[in-house]
């Protein structure tokens, strides 16, 4: 009877634990999808993708725009000739017009994606970029804007009143990408630590078990989500 009730409150935590992190997946998941989608509004903006714009004009758009979004750190828009930038023109001046990762993928994919990257803040942040098409349908440029991953913490933790449980965010290379210990973000691989590989650690996904994890006495479980790239 005794191994009965516990093997019963083992399968009812191992429920509870799935259904927790499959709620908070999905709810991040859906906010940078609704941030593509903020994107490809304004990748679609009749001023953004007239060649004859101004710059004056382009940042006026971005202006409207990032007021009416203000999740994002920066907004950018990129082409062969100039970088405008909301807030770190100085740095993307120095920087020059030298393609960043995620302008170089937007380019050749066409369609939005999340990055990671540490490019212009000494935080890191995701970068959603989306492709800017002109009257012809020939890429003329991306538009780009960059969220705090404070706001992506809060998102995996909005609804946490148990001080002994949190989430984190790692990606396909095991990088720690958000995590309550900011001193471990990017400065720490998850599977160096647990003697993972991507493919022994792929499956412990798929398999939704708990995980007692040894290194710091948690037990844990995963979710899978959408990808995300490290730009450096």
């Amino acid at each position: 009877m005794y191994q009965y009730q516990r093997d019963d409150i083992s399968t009812q935590m191992e429920e509870g634990l799935v259904k927790v992190l499959e709620s908070r997946a999905d709810g991040l998941e859906d906010f940078l999808t609704e941030r593509r989608s903020n994107l490809e509004h304004l990748a679609k903006n009749p001023l953004i993708r007239d060649t004859d714009t101004e710059t004056s004009e382009i940042r006026q758009e971005l202006e409207l725009f990032q007021t009416s979004y203000p999740y994002f750190l920066d907004t950018q828009f990129m082409n062969s000739q100039e970088v405008v930038s909301l807030h770190n023109q100085e740095q993307m001046n120095q920087i020059g017009l030298e393609r960043p990762d995620w302008y170089i993928q937007t380019e050749q994919t066409g369609g939005g994606f999340t990055n990671l990257s540490r490019v212009l803040y000494d935080e890191p942040t995701f970068v959603i970029s989306q492709a800017v098409y002109d009257e012809n349908n020939m890429f003329m440029g991306s538009v780009a804007s960059f969220v705090d991953l404070t706001e992506i913490r809060s998102q995996l933790n909005r609804v946490n009143n148990n001080q002994s449980e949190y989430a984190f965010l790692i990606n396909s290379q095991g990088d720690i990408i958000s995590h309550p210990n900011r001193k471990l973000v990017l400065n720490h691989n998850y599977f160096e630590m647990n003697g993972f590989d991507e493919s022994s650690f792929t499956a412990l996904v798929h398999s939704k078990e708990l995980y007692f994890n040894p290194t710091n006495e948690m037990i844990q479980t995963f979710q899978a989500g959408f990808l995300i790239r490290r730009a450096g």
